[in-house]
């Protein structure tokens, strides 16, 4: 029954059977290797890899801001690029040098303080101002003053002196400051503006007192004492009343108080006239200090005297004094500015970028307005006016200078002339004054 026996269980069927399962493992690996290793055809026919896209880093967005070698001379910094560059002089310090008191208590309300909290600046301050100081030091080149502030007559002497540093006019844009401020290379930041007026006791007159610089000096029309004062510089305050005082009507025409702005020598040679003639024979006290004024009317010595409106305004609003401040009979409107050394740019480059970016920053319309809500000192950039009309500054507007209500009868004086000319005047008021 052989037929009946398995093929498998024949020796040959085993042998052919692994032989053809070798064989066709062979076949399958040979396949594999195919489809693994292609040819140089099937190379050529292979589309080349796309390459992985690389994520890009997003670009930063464009401030609009330009850095400081951007800026020019025809185009400065704006105030938004002043405080960006701000940002790098983090830990930088320097000194400022001022007056003291309510006014150096005003600039640092102002300006200092909210500069150096914004920016992260220290300020030392000093003072009170040396001019023969600041000569010593752009001469020896021993600079411990950054920047001083001085009166606008002081600046343009002594920066045509060659004492004061130019700005960098690429960071300090002075194009709208008062014109001696915006011509003087050397002056620039949040200075002051302010008045020198006459006031008169209304213990004495009532509400009907003086109304023209004329009046003022006419001791048969308003009987009383008067006081002046006496120092040099007072020449400027001399000769501009003077011409009030022979044509109060001068005030009436922008031409009028033009000429009294910067005087020619034919206007100042009368000026001088009417002053030995008419204005010293009715003076009756010559004193040193503003604040002399208000305190001699109240003593009672004093009828009518000269001050500034800083002090009129805490006299009459402050202390209650019962006088008139006569911005009518016409006030000489001054400045005082912020300068620096000459020396310093070559010695301290990098505080130098500093404090030309603390000019730029503290003239700001806006921020030179602020001075105003402290005292009744005005800023010196004529686009300051709209950030007056805030309700804060009720209590100061009326006081102050360039208020609407006072401007007719300003006199813008004009600091550079009166730098120019100074010394010559101041000796011819000496020789007035020594005549009587």
């Amino acid at each position: 029954m052989k037929y009946l026996t398995p093929i498998y269980g024949s020796k040959k069927w085993l042998v052919l059977g692994l032989l053809s399962l070798a064989l066709v493992a062979l076949l399958i690996v040979a396949a594999c290797g195919e489809s693994a290793t292609a040819t140089p055809e099937a190379e050529e026919a292979m589309p080349e890899p796309t390459p992985t896209a690389m994520m890009e880093e997003p670009d930063e967005p464009s401030t609009g801001l330009r850095p400081i070698s951007e800026w020019t001379v025809d185009n400065p910094g704006t105030h938004e690029e002043v405080v960006a560059a701000l940002a790098a002089h983090r830990g930088g310090t320097f000194t400022f040098a001022s007056w003291g008191g309510a006014y150096q208590a005003m600039q640092r309300q102002a300006f200092l303080v909210p500069f150096a909290t914004e920016f992260g600046i220290e300020v030392v301050e000093d003072g009170p101002p040396d001019y023969a100081k600041v000569r010593a030091m752009a001469h020896t080149g021993n600079i411990t003053w950054d920047i001083i502030d001085g009166s606008g007559q002081a600046s343009i002497t002594m920066g045509l002196e060659g004492v004061l540093e130019e700005l960098n006019l690429a960071i300090v844009d002075k194009t709208d400051l008062f014109p001696h401020i915006r011509d003087a290379p050397w002056i620039g930041g949040g200075g002051s503006a302010f008045s020198h007026m006459v006031m008169w006791s209304k213990d004495t007159y009532g509400d009907d007192g003086p109304k023209t610089m004329a009046d003022v000096f006419d001791k048969d029309k308003f009987p009383g004492r008067r006081g002046i004062f006496t120092q040099d510089w007072a020449w400027k305050h001399r000769v501009r009343f003077g011409l009030l005082i022979d044509d109060p009507t001068l005030l009436d025409t922008e031409e009028g108080r033009a000429s009294l702005s910067a005087m020619s020598p034919e206007e100042l040679e009368r000026a001088w006239q009417v002053v030995e003639e008419r204005m010293i024979p009715n003076t009756d006290v010559f004193f040193a200090g503003a604040s002399d004024c208000p305190a001699l009317i109240q003593s009672g010595e004093l009828d009518v005297c000269e001050t500034d409106n800083g002090i009129a305004f805490d006299s009459v609003v402050n202390t209650g004094l019962n006088a008139h401040i006569c911005w009518e009979c016409g006030h000489d409107v001054l400045t005082d500015n912020w300068w620096s050394p000459k020396g310093l740019a070559e010695l301290e480059p990098e505080r130098w970028e500093l404090i030309n970016l603390f000019f730029a920053w503290s003239q700001n319309p806006e921020i030179a307005a602020s001075q105003a809500l402290y005292q009744p000192y005005g800023p010196t950039n004529l686009k300051s006016g709209p950030f007056l009309a805030a309700p804060e500054f009720d209590t100061h507007r009326p006081y102050l200078p360039t208020a609407d209500a006072n401007l007719p009868y300003a006199i813008l004086m004009d600091e550079a002339s009166d730098g120019m000319i100074g010394g010559a005047q101041a000796e011819i008021w000496f020789e007035v004054q020594g005549k009587n």
